[in-house]
């Protein structure tokens, strides 16, 4: 498995991971797109949705695949826990590996809206990755540097897995 930064020049992801919350407010796209049923409609159409559950991931339109995995709930304080980052990551990886998406670009999660310590959103993407049915062939650290792929190389490499 090779991981690096992810820089948008070079890299071609199959799917792309975003840090999201329950109901897609903080990776929404920010085109704004016009809204067929009208004001009432949306009111109605936003009352009317439960949320997704926090640890989940919520797969979104486009090339490349856009996964929204679901860290945070806006409504509670504090708005994220670690263990909804573990099991947001190892559901991306778990989706990755059914899907055949061998490329992945994906933040830190808990780190990018969150506030969870980069050492331990690292430490929490190297379990996921020792536990995934598969790991992706590449997997490019968005927001990251080459020190994170580094200590994530290291970190994978400990619990016995090969990470180029």
């Amino acid at each position: 498995m090779h991981i690096a930064p992810f820089d948008p020049e070079r890299c071609t992801p199959h799917a792309r991971v975003y840090e999201d919350d329950r109901h897609g407010v903080l990776a929404a796209d920010p085109q704004p797109r016009p809204v067929a049923a009208g004001l009432a409609g949306l009111e109605r159409a936003a009352l009317s949705d439960p949320g997704r559950a926090p640890g989940t991931v919520v797969v979104g339109a486009g090339r490349p695949l856009r996964l929204h995995a679901v860290v945070h709930d806006v409504e509670r304080e504090p708005d994220w826990h670690e263990e909804w980052v573990a099991a947001a990551t190892a559901a991306v990886l778990d989706l990755a590996a059914r899907r055949g998406l061998a490329r992945l670009a994906l933040p830190l999660l808990g780190t990018v809206h969150g506030r969870l310590p980069r050492h331990r959103a690292l430490a929490l993407l190297a379990a996921a990755l020792a536990r995934a049915p598969a790991r992706p062939e590449r997997l490019w650290l968005i927001d990251a540097g080459a020190l994170d792929a580094a200590r994530l190389r290291r970190l994978v490499d400990a619990q016995g897995g090969a990470a180029g």
